[in-house]
């Protein structure tokens, strides 16, 4: 005979879905520690680009403006932020394994859902500029063309 199923109550967590867990923090981790050192990578490169543009933008050889290296310090935060999203992920992870509270493994999902949706935002956000530079790609020679510059 068929028992009715309480469809308001989450089935607990059990062992081999923990382990996943588990594992999942450890590349989550090992990924946000990536993303942090690139972001950091990022950031140095902006710095350098922006002083040794601004050093010797007296030379008449220096055809790179110090915004370049402006551009990379914010760049740098298209990595920060997901590797930080991530992070939080990882160790509301740890924090499930050690409890195996349902309060937990409520957090460790929400904090998963949040990087997944910032992940979507960006990804978005980057198609759609990826979207206007092929447009003006396009446009922009066509009006030089027409104008005669």
């Amino acid at each position: 005979m068929d028992q009715p199923k309480n469809e308001c109550q989450a089935p607990a967590a059990n062992q081999q879905m923990t382990d996943t867990l588990t594992t999942i923090r450890t590349w989550t981790r090992l990924i946000a520690i990536c993303g942090f050192i690139a972001t950091a990578v990022m950031v140095l490169v902006g710095l350098l680009t922006s002083v040794t543009s601004l050093i010797f933008s007296a030379s008449r050889t220096n055809h790179m403006p110090a915004g370049i290296g402006v551009i990379y310090i914010i760049g740098s935060f298209l990595y920060g932020l997901p590797s930080w999203f991530l992070l939080k992920s990882s160790q509301a992870v740890g924090r499930y394994a050690e409890t195996r509270g349902e309060k937990d493994l409520d957090d460790c999902l929400s904090r998963m859902a949040s990087f997944w949706r910032i992940v979507g935002i960006m990804l978005i956000v980057t198609f759609a500029v990826m979207g206007l530079g092929i447009i003006a790609a396009i446009v922009i020679p066509n009006i030089l063309r027409v104008t005669g510059r």
